[in-house]
């Protein structure tokens, strides 16, 4: 999971610390730190306090008022430890708990667990509290007297952390929090500088427990063992029990999403409170990321890769957080008093309810890496200060060889997408006699144990050897197996074999017990790697199959120990690509990324000029009789691919069952494929056809691959830069298909001129070509003769419009075709990936889609003072272009078709009915699609709408659960 370490838009200069504490922390265990003077101590007024102790508030990435305050106490001591190191090693950084009733006393760490003695061995006291009123306060000014601040709670306001800085003849003073807050009264105290304030509120909350001292010194702990708990701490926070009328981790996230979900009026309520809490949240992150960093420096390798991976997708949950918010309107705003000052907007609250949505993913995948870096933690690379770090393959790897990108959660056990450049490999080769047979692996090894390996030029991870599997994913070619490791070098000494490998992509795994036990399979004893476990049984559970088939599989051994006669680590690499390649084993994931990443994704195929050296054989043709896009049909992509699958022969009856004779002719069949059939959309920013679905919105040419492979065809893609390169190559196999009575599809088309007088250089939906006057283009629409000039066959011309197309697709050869039931199944299994979409390019998905929708709807500045014109604009933009997407879905009817064959189907379609009954409940309040504009007005009339509006949301959550618990089973 290779979480990219953003800078937020609005980022103060503390954000980012320059440097590291842990470098500190470990000189202070060696002793070669020399302490600060601790702060100078005077005395007034028949007492004593400290002089100039530092200010608290919020606002100033210190918002956790514990750590916050003990910060400060280091301070005054002359000992120094950071705020981040406080929040890390304790593990507040990772906490998140919130109460039901948003009360800001929620971020009060005790309101859970808290691991004190964490902090008491990083800052080198051990903190304690006090029983008895007398006792406490005898031994407060005692510690006052020797310039050791006391904390407390709730001394001077609201129940948070305080600290005493001082006392005299009346009472204790010292620094809050709410210093800053205009409703926190101050008493002045004569002859005393520094704006204390008077703890009016003295003993505070609890002050038998939550009191601390500072006067009892203990041995500090090693930085690499306080880490070590750290990360136990990260993965106990996240599954804390609730406790009263508390809630953490994702319960907690959960419920923040809750509230910002509420009514503007509900909302008004809990803005300041909500302020505050993503506040802490973004501290509270930030400090992990910076925490987790710095610790970095502790470990080497693999171990201290993943510990970067962890900080760099806490520190992505906290850019989100700034993205989304500036904190000058979070805890800055809160340290003013002006918490309810500014409400946020309904765009800003549903902006955050996806960042929130996407941070309890991220905060998911974190568990998935801590735990498997604190099963690795006993392993070699551990940091020793006085002795040199073990360098471990992938510590050099980091610049040399691989990269991780991503790390997916398999029955517990870590799984690593990784990443490597083309290499050299040096040792020993050898391959078989034949194809089908094995070659003489002991005769490979022999001749590589004899090598004197030290000699070799320029080696890489000098503690690792590798058994290089080749051609196994090549059955023409015959296997071959290397002994041998990674260089730098092809120049080498003689009785060295050099090969090389391009660069790829791999999923890898650690071989071992535990790993056999997650996959149901014998532990690996040796033989020929087991690649299957990974090409067969992991790769296809997160939409990867086998790579390039030259590429080879190798078994990484890392760290020979003599004791056991073995090596300490082995890993197996088994080459991999998305499975989107594959038109016959379809799987979306992700579609909003594959769109924006297509050319990875899916390049570009090639075609040969049919008439390359000669002339075409016509100067004009084009198709009369097919089947024509109608505007009605809505998902335009989807239309012109039914249209060209009718006119090779597929048997579109057989599959209208689930339309039940709508009209559509099979239409609805490849808007289940493509994913518009399932993906509500709201469109923020209004510049977007949402109204037309998915694929009118985000390219993303794979879609096309899998539906042609549904009527049993291939299909070869040109994308618009190959277009452009090789524009009279591809015009005359466009002449060339249309001659054969088959139409090319295009998504979109350029340089279309409307009946208005405007030129579109861009009509985005799907499109067919089916005829041609020389150079000039007959291209069919969905926009009709209304909006268009059209001639009798139902085309538009369109010179040099392909320029403006996203892609071509033809139809290929004949394969075979892709089973109904499995079509049903893949279509189903997109759907939580199509509801969960993160915010793209101003496009909101899912249950996102429909609260904005609805909040829009009774945001009344958006229909106050607005003519009659502006008013008919509104009814489109807020509610009838989302509302012509819902409408044109069948997804009921596709989900009733497939309960016969897909078992969780069965239990969707209740659902799915519920859905659309809300739907059609809309269509009745509002007498048909496009609701008066008299009734619109009425904020009555459109809060109906947006209750409806919400439960169709609501019902989006409800699926996505049915999905979580099948794969919990």
């Amino acid at each position: 999971m290779a979480l990219p370490n953003r800078k937020p838009a609005h980022q103060p200069e503390s954000y980012d610390p320059k440097v590291p504490e842990i470098v500190g922390m470990v000189e202070q265990v060696q002793g070669n730190v020399e302490p600060r003077k601790p702060y100078v101590v005077k005395t007034a007024n028949g007492g004593s306090y400290i002089d100039d102790a530092p200010m608290l508030g919020w606002g100033k990435w210190q918002d956790n008022t514990y750590c916050g305050c003990i910060a400060a106490v280091t301070e005054v001591l002359g000992a120094p430890v950071s705020y981040e190191t406080l929040m890390g090693v304790s593990g507040l950084c990772y906490r998140i708990g919130i109460k039901v009733n948003l009360d800001p006393s929620s971020e009060i760490p005790q309101n859970g667990d808290v691991w004190d003695d964490q902090i008491s061995a990083a800052i080198g006291y051990e903190m304690y509290a006090i029983e008895g009123e007398r006792k406490r306060g005898k031994r407060a000014r005692g510690n006052l007297d020797t310039g050791r601040p006391v904390l407390g709670m709730g001394l001077f306001a609201d129940p948070e952390w305080e600290i005493l800085t001082g006392y005299d003849k009346t009472a204790f003073f010292g620094r809050s929090y709410f210093h800053t807050q205009t409703p926190l009264s101050r008493q002045p105290l004569p002859d005393m500088p520094g704006e204390y304030l008077r703890a009016v509120n003295y003993p505070g909350v609890y002050p038998e427990g939550f009191m601390r001292f500072f006067d009892k010194p203990c041995e500090k702990g090693d930085p690499l063992a306080l880490l070590k708990k750290s990360l136990e701490i990260c993965i106990a926070y996240w599954n804390h029990t609730p406790r009263a009328d508390n809630r953490f981790g994702e319960a907690a996230y959960r419920l923040l999403i809750e509230k910002l979900q509420n009514s503007d009026e509900a909302w008004k309520a809990d803005c300041g409170c909500m302020h505050y809490h993503i506040g802490c949240l973004a501290d509270a992150r930030r400090s992990a990321y910076v925490y987790l960093r710095d610790a970095s420096a502790l470990l080497g390798g693999m171990k201290q890769q993943k510990l970067m991976e962890i900080a760099g997708a806490y520190q992505s949950i906290a850019d989100d957080i700034l993205a989304v918010t500036p904190y000058e309107m979070l805890n800055v705003a809160w340290a003013a008093g002006e918490n309810g000052a500014v409400a946020w907007s309904g765009e800003v609250r549903h902006n955050l309810v996806a960042m929130l949505e996407k941070a309890i993913e991220t905060e998911k995948q974190i568990q998935v890496i801590v735990k498997d870096l604190l099963e690795r933690w006993e392993e070699p690379e551990s940091y020793d200060p006085k002795a040199p770090e073990i360098v471990g393959m992938v510590e050099q790897a980091q610049e040399q060889q691989e990269k991780i990108i991503k790390t997916f959660d398999y029955n517990g056990i870590a799984v690593d997408l990784v990443e490597w450049p083309s290499t050299t490999w040096c040792g020993k080769i050898g391959y078989a006699d034949s194809n089908g047979d094995e070659p003489n692996v002991d005769k490979i090894m022999g001749d590589f144990m004899v090598l004197d390996t030290k000699i070799a030029i320029d080696r890489y991870a000098k503690d690792w050897d590798a058994c290089v599997s080749v051609n196994y994913l090549s059955p023409q070619n015959p296997n071959g197996v290397m002994i041998g490791f990674v260089v730098g070098s092809e120049q080498q000494p003689d009785g060295f074999d050099i090969y090389k490998v391009p660069a790829a992509q791999y999923m890898r795994i650690r071989m071992c017990k535990e790993t056999a036990k997650a996959l149901g399979r014998k532990t690996f004893e040796g033989g020929i790697p087991p690649y299957e476990w990974i090409g067969e049984q992991i790769a296809p559970k997160f939409g990867y199959t086998y790579g390039d088939p030259s590429i080879p599989i190798f078994e990484y051994y890392g760290h020979y120990n003599p004791k056991k006669n073995g090596h300490e680590f082995t890993y197996l690499y088994v080459p991999v690509q998305p499975k989107s390649y594959d038109p016959k084993a379809p799987e979306i994931v992700g579609m909003v990324e594959q769109a924006q990443e297509q050319p990875v994704a899916l390049p570009s195929d090639t075609v040969a000029d049919p008439f390359a050296g000669g002339e075409p054989p016509r100067t004009s043709n084009r198709i009369t009789e097919y089947r024509r896009i109608q505007n009605w049909e809505n998902y335009f992509l989807a239309s012109a691919i039914c249209s060209v699958a009718k006119l090779v022969g597929f048997d579109e009856e057989a599959l209208t069952m689930f339309a039940e004779n709508n009209g559509n002719k099979g239409m609805h069949f490849f808007s289940a494929i493509t994913g518009d059939m399932f993906t509500p959309m709201y469109d923020t920013l209004d510049e977007k056809p949402a109204d037309s679905g998915f694929t009118a919105c985000f390219f993303a040419p794979q879609v096309i691959k899998r539906a042609f492979a549904a009527f049993g065809r291939d299909c070869t893609y040109l994308s618009a830069a190959y277009i452009k390169e090789n524009l009279r190559t591809v015009t005359n196999a466009i002449k060339a298909s249309i001659d054969k009575g088959i139409p090319v599809l295009a998504w979109g088309m350029g340089n279309v001129t409307l009946l208005n007088g405007n030129c579109c250089d861009l009509m985005p939906e799907g499109c067919l070509i089916g005829g041609y006057d020389g150079d000039t283009l007959h291209v069919n629409l969905y926009c009709g003769p209304e909006r268009v000039e059209t001639d009798d066959d139902g085309y538009t011309t369109s010179a040099d419009g392909l320029l403006g197309s996203k892609g071509l697709f033809f139809v290929g050869e004949p394969i075979e075709k892709t089973p109904l039931p499995q079509i049903y199944r893949e279509a189903i299994a997109a759907i939580p990936s199509l509801l969960t979409q993160p915010p793209a390019e101003g496009i909101l998905f899912g249950r996102a889609a429909f609260d904005l929708w609805a909040d829009n709807l009774l945001d009344e500045t958006n229909f106050t003072g607005k003519t009659e014109e502006e008013l008919g604009g509104l009814i489109w933009s807020l509610h009838c272009k989302p509302y012509c997407n819902v409408c044109t879905s069948n997804a009921d009817h596709f989900i009733r078709a497939a309960a016969p064959e897909v078992e969780i189907a069965a239990k969707l379609l209740p659902l799915y009915e519920r859905f659309f009954k809300c739907k059609d409940k809309i269509w009745k309040l509002s007498g048909g699609f496009y609701p008066p504009a008299k009734k619109f007005r009425q904020r009555k009339f459109r809060a109906k709408i947006a209750a409806l509006l919400r439960e169709m949301g609501a019902i989006c959550g409800e699926i996505l659960k049915v999905f979580e618990e099948g794969e919990a089973k």
